[in-house]
């Protein structure tokens, strides 16, 4: 760390703090939008302009108050200096390109080690668009060669402290896939152990060491995901439900480009929400039968029992605060019309909402002692037909890219805003094939995963429609 950037951290006062975030904010507003631009527009082209210049003038500023520092590009907001500046990728749904279209040139964060022009915003972009055919670590070389020739080598893509490597053969493979089956069976089995004889540390360490080992190897083998969902059969609904549901969450949390700390607290938060559970039984939860309504009260009270068990541990810091956060959030529902009753709420936190998907998803598609588990169609089009009310329909879309499969006859919603009906899941790089509804294209196929002349990816799905005639659980 220099020693400009160490003075103005010692100095920073609370509303220089705020400018810095809010800087950061603006940042990768800008450069969400620009990347949705650049598939409509060429990179010189004139409306381009003043995307270009309002990121120069937003890393500048956080340069001016900072000096050298390095921001990164997170699916919930930038993260500068170990502080995040917010940013909701629902209203912002161009923000889940941006991670993915800077890790194809090798990078999740951007250095900067000095003021940035117009014209280095411009440099870097178009140089970006010349390397999609390049390997991650060639393209990052590539563009950050082309910077500092012409005289621009204080902005530069990195990798960021976290980001994880690209497997380098069949044998890492080999050894990955067998790492994810085991952390899968210690995780089951840990919270097998968790919700019969209540939290402990060592079965708490336990469950925290099979996430970070999930968080670090499932995202570079995201095609694993239905295999892991199937090898739970030999546990309880309980143990499996947890283990799948986490993996499901790993695996949209990857996908919306978390990595490394906050991917596993993520898993942590999802894999211990249902810790409160303990409140009711063990052989009430498995009996196989309705609840009566004093079970089902405390069965409505279990996310504030599991909140109390996150408060009793004794650091206090960004992963426990999720936790809690989700613990409390899960069975809400956007529209606040779930569980516990709450009279006044903010909006959910991304963690929050993947785990409702997730933990919903799982229990529509489980076969259970009291209910026969749906196809994985209609479980989709069961969540999808909340319209957004209950669920993040983002996250849903996400959820059919990671299983390969969408609700029988949907339509989407493609981030150009077009509507489409899914004609096949997968297409070219497993992104699925859609055909146009209404307009001029009416008809007109289009493969989600083709790319154009210049490498750029097509419109993505942003959104799934269902009608409300969905199958009953």
């Amino acid at each position: 760390m220099s020693e400009h950037r160490t003075r103005h951290q010692a100095a920073m006062d609370p509303a220089t703090h705020e400018k810095v975030l809010e800087s950061a904010r603006r940042s990768g507003l800008r450069l969400a939008g620009l990347v949705h631009s650049l598939k409509t527009f060429p990179f010189d082209h004139p409306s381009l302009d003043a995307s270009y210049r309002g990121i120069a003038d937003a890393l500048s500023e956080i340069h001016d108050l900072l000096g050298a520092v390095e921001l990164h590009l997170e699916s919930d907001g930038v993260r500068v200096e170990g502080e995040l500046a917010d940013i909701d990728p629902v209203q912002h749904p161009s923000l889940r390109e941006l991670l993915p279209w800077m890790r194809r040139r090798g990078s999740s964060a951007l250095r900067i080690g000095g003021p940035v022009t117009l014209e280095q915003m411009q440099l870097l972009i178009q140089q970006c668009g010349l390397v999609e055919d390049l390997g991650a670590t060639q393209a990052r070389e590539a563009v950050n060669r082309a910077l500092a020739g012409a005289g621009a080598g204080h902005l530069q893509l990195t990798t960021g402290s976290e980001s994880a490597a690209a497997p380098s053969s069949q044998a890492d493979r080999a050894d990955r896939a067998e790492s994810l089956l085991l952390a899968y069976l210690e995780l089951a089995t840990a919270t097998e152990d968790l919700l019969t004889q209540g939290p402990r540390p060592g079965t708490l360490n336990t469950i925290g060491r099979s996430c970070e080992q999930l968080s670090r190897d499932l995202p570079l083998a995201l095609a694993a995901v239905p295999t892991l969902l199937s090898v739970g059969s030999t546990f309880t609904y309980e143990a499996r439900h947890v283990a799948n549901i986490t993996v499901l969450a790993i695996a949209l949390g990857a996908r919306l480009g978390l990595t490394g700390s906050p991917l596993t607290e993520l898993a942590r938060a999802v894999a211990s929400m249902d810790v409160g559970l303990t409140l009711i039984p063990v052989e009430v939860r498995r009996a196989g039968r309705e609840f009566t309504p004093s079970e089902s009260a405390l069965l409505h009270l279990h996310p504030m029992e599991t909140v109390r068990v996150h408060l009793n541990e004794r650091a206090v810091d960004v992963g426990l605060r999720r936790r809690v956060l989700v613990a409390m959030e899960h069975h809400l529902g956007i529209n606040r019309d779930g569980y516990p009753d709450v009279l006044y709420w903010p909006k959910l936190h991304l963690y929050s909402r993947i785990a409702a998907v997730c933990d919903t998803f799982d229990a529509l598609t489980s076969t259970t002692a009291w209910r026969r588990g749906l196809a994985v169609p209609q479980a989709l089009a069961q969540l999808a037909s909340s319209g957004g009310r209950t669920y993040d329909q983002t996250i849903i879309a996400e959820l059919c890219a990671v299983l390969g499969e969408f609700p029988e006859a949907c339509a989407v919603r493609l981030s150009t805003g077009q509507l489409a009906a899914v004609v096949r899941p997968r297409g070219v790089d497993q992104l699925p094939v859609v055909r146009l509804i209404g307009g001029e294209q009416a008809g007109q196929t289009i493969d989600l995963g083709q790319r154009d002349a210049q490498g750029r990816l097509g419109p993505a799905i942003s959104e799934i429609l269902c009608s409300d005639r969905t199958p009953s659980v």
